[in-house]
């Protein structure tokens, strides 16, 4: 029995269901921490890249295999109507919020391209957007450490938790 299912049978026996991937999840997380920390496991950092690029295209490939997009075609409308929303709503905020309370620096262009990176899609969308503003202009360490570690902390551990405490309370 592996680490992470002990800690999903733990949170479960305390009463909160969580999906299963929060288990393996934060020992990964853990495991990564400390091996960054210490260099106990030496993990080669390219390799991991490398494989969770294979593994993403490989679910990729896997999830449109089957998806049925005749059985899509009558939300159409409705999810364009949504994703322009979602996409102006996401890129006045971030150009009027985000970026001016960072400072209107370069620094806060980067954090500001994370913001909207992940808010229309996921966090790696936010690393994609990081990186691809780095490669051209140069490094900004505060925010290419801040936007992804805040990113996966919300979105990857706080959000299971928040809609299992809601789906309690409408109960």
């Amino acid at each position: 029995m592996g680490l992470g299912t002990l800690i999903h049978e733990w949170h479960t026996r305390l009463g909160v269901i969580l999906p299963n991937f929060m288990g393996p999840l934060v020992v990964a997380a853990v495991v990564r921490n400390v091996d960054d920390r210490y260099g106990c496991f030496k993990f080669h950092s390219r390799a991991i890249e490398m494989l969770g690029a294979i593994a993403l295209a490989l679910f990729l490939a896997v999830a449109l295999m089957d998806l049925k997009l005749w059985q899509l075609a009558e939300l159409a409308v409705p999810m364009v109507t949504i994703l322009v929303v979602q996409v102006m709503i996401t890129v006045a905020y971030a150009v009027c919020v985000t970026f001016v309370l960072l400072g209107r620096d370069y620094e806060a262009a980067l954090a500001t391209t994370g913001h909207l990176g992940l808010g229309i899609g996921i966090v790696s969308n936010a690393v994609a957007n990081m990186e691809a503003l780095i490669t051209r202009y140069g490094p900004a360490p505060r925010s290419f450490v801040a936007v992804p570690v805040v990113s996966l902390l919300s979105v990857d551990f706080l959000n299971p938790l928040l809609i299992v405490l809601f789906t309690k309370f409408i109960r």
